[in-house]
């Protein structure tokens, strides 16, 4: 095995080491600010003109409401399922309307304390 030998003393060692920290810092912090300094005054002229404002809002509110129509068919979805399966084990009859019948606000209420309790645990 061969010897690597350092030439030099400590302070050379100490100035290095300070050195290549600071560059590391300063390239960091100027590419940081680089973007911050770029994309706020950007920000700010996009949001002060009043049709990117408007065509930004209109575009949040289509998105939201794509959301919220799926989250409706996943809701609507469930709760056909929920009925089938409450049909199924306590009536012989077909219709959900009929074999829901008078207990219809108390099977909804077991479902969504059972519903809010697995929430909870999870």
């Amino acid at each position: 095995m061969s010897d690597v030998c350092i030439t030099g003393d400590s302070a050379q060692i100490k100035v290095l080491a300070i050195t290549a920290s600071n560059t590391w810092g300063l390239s960091l912090l100027v590419l940081l600010l680089g973007y911050g300094l770029v994309e706020v005054p950007r920000l700010c002229w996009n949001m002060s003109k009043q049709g990117y404002s408007l065509e930004r809002t209109y575009f949040k509110i289509a998105k939201m409401s794509l959301e919220r129509i799926e989250a409706e068919e996943a809701l609507e979805d469930a709760l056909s399922v929920c009925q089938n399966a409450y049909c199924t084990v306590f009536s012989n009859s077909v219709t959900v309307v009929h074999c829901l019948g008078n207990r219809r606000n108390q099977f909804w209420s077991f479902i969504f304390r059972d519903f809010l309790l697995l929430c909870y645990i999870l």
